[in-house]
């Protein structure tokens, strides 16, 4: 599955990117979860605080290139 949507993004000369975090689950941002792993949604504070800033720096990024634009 992964392998043909690679290649498909690559045939389009996508700029594109995918970020894991390895040991994050589902609702992994939201504190509110709980930490228990045996759960299948749990917060995961190091993974938030890192999308978090992944999230900042890729909009800092969209929003700069459509003020040249």
């Amino acid at each position: 599955m992964w392998k043909d949507l690679w290649e498909d993004l690559k045939k389009a000369d996508a700029d594109w990117q995918m970020i894991y975090y390895g040991k994050a689950v589902h609702s992994f941002t939201n504190p509110q979860t709980g930490d228990d792993p045996a759960k299948s949604s749990t917060y995961d504070k190091k993974a938030d605080k890192h999308s978090w800033a992944a999230m900042k720096q890729f909009l800092r990024e969209v929003f700069e290139d459509a003020a040249h634009h």
